[in-house]
């Protein structure tokens, strides 16, 4: 199978690897940025989807980080937002290497023995409530926020 390239405005993208997330309202896609070979995580909704993505939410946090110069380390970055403004077609998005938070968590649990690891745990944590301290300064909530995300 051979890795697609967007088309459109999607064009600057080329999918990464042969791993696509089938959701109830998305497809998520590792992808690259060919301007600068970084990877990226591409979210597509579905045509028929009855999702609609908030696009003044997203692109309030994407303006958040403009005026920040990209300093924002506690939330996940939004690179690119695609579609019209009532209805975002696709949302790109920093590419975190880890994995998602529960099993990163899961794993770090694992490995706590002594007092500095068990710090390190606590730190995600922080780093957490801080990035939801920004969504608050920008009055916007998260609804279900999870670690599996």
């Amino acid at each position: 199978m051979q890795n697609r390239i967007f088309e459109g405005e999607m064009s600057k993208y080329q999918e990464n690897k042969n791993l696509q997330i089938q959701g109830g309202q998305a497809s998520i896609y590792f992808a690259i940025d060919l301007k600068n070979q970084q990877q990226v995580i591409i979210k597509e909704y579905f045509k028929d989807s009855n999702f609609q993505v908030d696009y003044a939410v997203l692109k309030k946090i994407q303006d958040k980080y403009s005026e920040n110069l990209g300093q924002l380390e506690n939330l996940v970055k939004i690179y690119d937002l695609i579609g019209e403004k009532e209805k975002i077609k696709f949302i790109v998005i920093e590419y975190c290497n880890e994995g998602d938070l529960y099993n990163y968590l899961f794993k770090k649990q694992q490995e706590v023995q002594t007092l500095e690891q068990a710090i390190k745990v606590i730190d995600i944590v922080i780093q957490i409530t801080k990035g939801m301290m920004i969504l608050k300064e920008l009055n916007l909530a998260h609804r279900d926020l999870k670690p599996e995300y």
